[in-house]
């Protein structure tokens, strides 16, 4: 158990913040859990509900998905809570990062225990694949096959764990990854570019959608031995893949207001159960109401491709982009 009453989680890798988050609630397992995606949450309401004992008087576990905006404009709050929090309470703070500069912002982290979520620098890249294919999958992976997968699969490490979970499954009951395993996978996530703007769109971030999008264009998409690169097509990709990932969210969430579960919606979403552990985070993060009313946006960006010609392509496409998450 953590001694600390208020857990910050900190820094700009969303996967390591998401293993984070997972970590301190699977250690306070037994409390009632308590999510907020960060959007549009007020700091009065989680301070309320962290506050307020639960109905049979055990403890709760509050987490705020990114929280960096409400944190803005009550550190002091924060701050003061942190430094008396409610004995039987945990309150859990994700957030890229905090300006250290603003009043409260010192306390808060005195007060608090800070976990700091950084990627692994380009030299450790390979080192984090190796133990995490060890570490989650109980898969042993040399530098040749960990080289494979950086090069396939690119530096996202939820697209690399992603990779690995699907690996882990093509090959068992074997434990020992090969690069033939890697280079013979036939499935999509060979290519980063496809699967960076879904990866943005499910995480609700803007800036890396924008970025992804500008790098499926640049790069161009590989699928299997073949790498397109013709705007026009690059375009009908991106829009398709896209949607389907859209689509998914939009199906989990009409499952969760019919009664299903969080894994059982994500299942019947469209997920395998490798995918469930990191799609429904972000899921979380999303509101139907929200969903179901920019959905339209996609016929628009088709209809806008279909008449913009194959130079327009990159432009609709980062509108869409704007229109979902902007």
């Amino acid at each position: 158990m953590l001694v600390k009453g208020v857990v910050l989680i900190l820094g700009p890798e969303r996967f390591i913040a998401r293993l984070a988050v997972e970590r301190v609630i699977a250690e306070h397992e037994g409390l009632e859990l308590t999510r907020y995606a960060g959007e549009g949450i007020e700091a009065a309401l989680v301070l309320d509900d962290v506050r307020t004992p639960t109905l049979f008087g055990g403890g709760r576990i509050v987490v705020v998905e990114d929280a960096g905006e409400m944190l803005r404009g009550a550190l002091e709050a924060f701050a003061a809570y942190a430094a008396r929090p409610t004995p039987s309470a945990v309150l859990v703070l994700v957030a890229t990062g905090l300006d250290g500069r603003l009043k409260g912002a010192k306390q808060l982290k005195e007060a608090a225990e800070v976990i700091a979520c950084e990627p692994p620098r380009p030299w450790e890249l390979l080192t984090w694949i190796r133990d995490r294919a060890r570490d989650a999958y109980g898969l042993q992976a040399g530098e040749a096959t960990t080289g494979a997968l950086r090069r396939l699969v690119g530096e996202d490490l939820g697209l690399l764990d992603a990779a690995l979970a699907r690996l882990r499954e093509q090959i068992a009951p074997r434990v020992l990854l090969r690069p033939e395993d890697v280079e013979g996978s036939t499935e999509d996530h060979r290519s980063p570019a496809i699967f960076e703007p879904l990866n943005a769109i499910e995480e609700g971030d803007l800036r890396a959608g924008l970025a992804a999008i500008a790098a499926a264009f640049e790069e161009g998409i590989r699928i299997h031995e073949d790498v397109v690169s013709e705007d026009g097509a690059v375009a009908a990709i991106l829009l398709d893949h896209m949607h389907r990932a859209y689509v998914k969210l939009l199906r989990y969430h009409l499952l969760r207001k019919l009664g299903a579960s969080e894994d059982d919606a994500a299942r019947r979403a469209g997920c395998s159960p490798k995918q469930v552990s990191f799609f429904v985070p972000r899921a979380r993060k999303h509101r139907l109401e929200t969903l179901v009313s920019r959905h339209g946006h996609f016929a628009e960006a088709d209809a806008a491709l279909k008449g913009s010609g194959a130079a327009g392509g990159r432009e609709v496409l980062e509108k869409l982009v704007l229109d979902l998450l902007g």
